[in-house]
């Protein structure tokens, strides 16, 4: 599990651009494992 300090600091030094591409990279994993999650039975 990710510590919420490496979050705050991740967030403070990093620019929007990089942290959007960052983000939105890690939401589409999960959005996909949760399709496969369900879409499994």
């Amino acid at each position: 599990m990710i510590k919420p300090s490496f979050i705050l600091n991740f967030l403070q030094s990093s620019g929007w651009s990089r942290k959007y591409i960052v983000l939105r990279s890690l939401f589409t994993i999960v959005y996909e494992r949760s399709i496969f999650a369900f879409t499994d039975e």
